[in-house]
């Protein structure tokens, strides 16, 4: 039922009010949610969600032979689908690799699409969140002052 939960949340863009759950998944479900370090509870603006989480996250490192764990899968193909970079791009636009597999497996996110893995991601791995630029920081905190 876990993978079910995952499936729907991720589907959702990330988040799914844990009253809809419930109704289609039945009273177990809040229970299933506790207990597993996949899902959140979270109350934004008073009503109760889900949020879905995992440790997996994007191998950083060109050329790694595949003993840091990670997806090595690049991060433009991920977010679009396609991946145009000048001059080539260094990693791998292949999501069902053995090594990706595998590591979606441990995880039990082989059944996730792309577009759900994303959402996984974005919501759980900062490096999929994009690069905050100092000067922007710098004038937000002057605004602050």
């Amino acid at each position: 039922m876990e993978k079910g939960i995952l499936k729907i949340i991720c589907a959702s863009q990330g988040a799914v009010d844990t009253d809809f759950l419930e109704c289609n998944l039945g009273s177990s479900v809040s229970e299933i949610i506790s207990s597993s370090d996949k899902f959140v509870f979270c109350c934004p603006f008073g009503q109760q969600k889900v949020v879905a989480r995992t440790k997996v996250q994007l191998c950083q490192t060109k050329g790694c032979l595949g003993s840091c764990r990670r997806l090595h899968v690049c991060k433009g193909f991920l977010l679009s689908g396609s991946c145009q970079p000048i001059g080539g791009c260094s990693f791998s636009h292949e999501l069902n690799s053995e090594h990706n597999r595998r590591i979606l497996g441990e995880h039990e996110l082989g059944d996730l699409s792309r577009e759900e893995l994303c959402t996984l991601l974005m919501q759980s791995d900062d490096q999929m969140l994009p690069p905050v630029r100092m000067n922007i920081v710098l004038e937000l905190m002057s605004l602050d002052g």
